[in-house]
């Protein structure tokens, strides 16, 4: 498995991929570990840039221990059938791979009459309306925010984006009634990355922390974040029943080994239907 990009997304999903596979070895005894590989392709000198330098590099170590591999100050440069190309040269022979090295606004972005960052995303005012163009605003992942209270651009994340819409609505309602509008300003509440089973790193206000207590923090505020006593009752359940048995591991069937094997009960039936006959 390779998978390009070392931030959020795949520093977790590497560590939740490494998990289940390894995990799921013991049911698949033709397949030795060694066979098993994850590699991240991440073209900068350190993952998790998001996080503090320190939580980076216990990210890296922890996920190192289980078996990930890391090519760090790499770049994936095409991706042809069963072989990853990298800078510099190099080739993956892999069979899936993940990107998870950034995204780009949707293409509607381009049509708009608005400057654009090197991303694609438009640029607003600390209003969040477009500049030039009367009526227009930009929010979340299309929009290059600015923090009023900072000066810094805002990273495209939920807890931005989520407060990025009330301060719209806010302003769209002060600009029809002739009021004053209000400029986007947040305070992260915090950073939190699971890296693997009972590790996480998590950077809140300016306490961090890592590992298992880490974790369960994670765990604390995902439940307390669904909606629903009924759905949060069936997630803390499968949680309490995962610390005590392995996960549930459900074994694949190649679609042309299922193929085959209908070919041939067909022509079982058949044959036995002539014999009748």
């Amino acid at each position: 498995f390779v998978i390009a990009g070392a931030g959020f997304a795949g520093a977790e999903l590497a560590g939740a991929l490494n998990d289940f596979v390894r995990g799921a070895l013991p049911y698949y005894p033709n397949i030795q570990a060694e066979e098993v590989k994850i590699v991240v392709v991440h073209s900068r000198a350190t993952i998790l840039p998001e996080l503090s330098p320190s939580l980076a590099e216990y990210a890296l170590e922890r996920m190192r221990d289980r078996g990930v591999t890391f090519k760090l100050n790499t770049r994936l440069l095409d991706a042809k059938d069963g072989v990853m190309l990298l800078q510099p040269d190099e080739e993956l022979h892999a069979e899936t791979l993940v990107w998870t090295a950034g995204v780009t606004p949707n293409p509607l972005v381009k049509d708009l009459p608005a400057e654009r960052d090197k991303r694609g995303a438009v640029i607003v005012e600390q209003t969040l309306a477009v500049p030039g163009t009367a009526g227009l605003w930009a929010l979340g992942d299309c929009a290059h925010v600015p923090d009023a209270r900072t000066g810094e651009t805002c990273p495209p994340t939920a807890q931005f984006a989520i407060r990025e819409a009330k301060t719209v609505a806010d302003n769209i309602y002060a600009s029809i009634h002739g009021k004053p509008l209000k400029a986007f300003r947040f305070d992260a509440l915090g950073i939190l990355c699971v890296i693997g089973y009972q590790t996480a790193c998590a950077e809140i206000k300016g306490w961090r922390f890592s590992g298992f207590f880490a974790w369960l923090m994670w765990r604390g505020i995902y439940l307390s974040k669904l909606p629903g006593i009924e759905r949060k009752i069936r997630v803390l359940s499968d949680w309490i029943v995962e610390l005590f048995f392995p996960p549930d591991i459900v074994q694949t069937i190649h679609v042309e080994q299922r193929a085959q094997r209908s070919n041939e009960d067909t022509v079982e039936v058949a044959t036995s239907g002539s014999e009748q006959r």
